[in-house]
């Protein structure tokens, strides 16, 4: 049994998973508040002119409420992503001194 993994070693690491994964999670939460009114501003204009021209004045409410969520669902997507490579990078490395 001596050559088999160590208990306390996998328990951190489990631990340091775990802490990661809801870290990057609550940040991509507070980040994503942040960037979804600068970006959703900035482009609904141009999503309802398009929605107009192509299907109707009928849909352009419709169109605005899905592309917030559009835009809500893709910024926590790419922020979570961004946040969870990072804390692994930087926790692979802080494993990898030990």
């Amino acid at each position: 049994m001596a050559n088999g993994p160590k208990p306390q070693r996998n328990t951190k690491r489990a631990l340091f998973i775990w802490g990661s994964e809801l870290l990057s999670m609550a940040l991509a939460i507070v980040s994503t508040v942040f960037i979804v009114g600068p970006i959703y501003g900035a482009t609904v204009d141009w999503v309802q002119t398009y929605i107009v021209n192509q299907y109707g004045s009928a849909f352009a409410g419709v169109a605005a409420g899905f592309w917030f969520i559009a835009v809500a669902v893709i910024s926590f997507g790419f922020v979570s992503l961004v946040f969870i490579i990072f804390i692994n990078v930087k926790g692979r490395n802080f494993f990898s001194r030990r």
